[in-house]
């Protein structure tokens, strides 16, 4: 399996976890059933903006550097992210990882769904779950395009606070439980 997949998934999905910064007495987190209210982008507002991090993979260190914002008349929302590998032991020269998502609405299965596209060539298409408590996202896949058939793919988000949240991205081979591939933090760039 190529390791750099594995270290640069987390950061297309910590895209999506990019919010404004809402002050006052406001309260802007997520919740499980705001998409059947009016404000169907509610579980997601949080992420909306630009953000920045660090996260490890596979004993490899990088920084990340995710935005996120409302597309096409804020029917989809649309993520951004690049991950840099400095140079550092295993990767002589370092490397630059880029991805794009999107998230969409599914209104015929009343699930959000959300499209990875990586610069290596491959795409994840995941389904998500919101937590009861609105603070914890986690996505598994359905689909892997142009990739080693049976493989999955699981990316958490759980929000620590207004301006920091954690991703976890989870691979499984064939018939194998899921590992832990790749961890990090992000922040709101102020």
């Amino acid at each position: 399996m190529n390791t750099n997949r594995c270290l640069l998934a987390p950061a297309l999905l910590a895209l999506i976890v990019v919010a404004p910064h809402v002050g006052g007495a406001q309260d802007n987190t997520p919740t499980k059933d705001a998409a059947a209210a009016d404000d169907r982008w509610a579980p997601f507002r949080y992420f909306l903006g630009a953000w920045e991090g660090d996260a490890i993979g596979f004993g490899r260190q990088s920084s990340l550097e995710r935005s996120c914002e409302l597309v096409l008349k804020d029917q989809f929302l649309r993520l951004s992210t690049v991950a840099i590998f400095p140079p550092q032991e295993g990767l002589a020269e370092g490397e630059r990882h880029e991805d794009w998502g999107m998230l969409s609405y599914d209104t015929a299965r009343k699930t959000f769904v959300f499209r990875q596209y990586f610069g290596e060539g491959f795409m994840n298409q995941y389904l998500a779950e919101i937590a009861e408590d609105g603070r914890t996202i986690t996505m598994t896949t359905e689909l892997i395009e142009s990739f080693e058939p049976g493989w999955r793919a699981r990316l958490t988000f759980r929000i620590i606070d207004e301006d920091t949240f954690e991703q976890r991205l989870e691979l499984a081979q064939p018939d194998k439980d899921y590992f832990t591939c790749q961890e990090g933090t992000l922040r709101r760039k102020k």
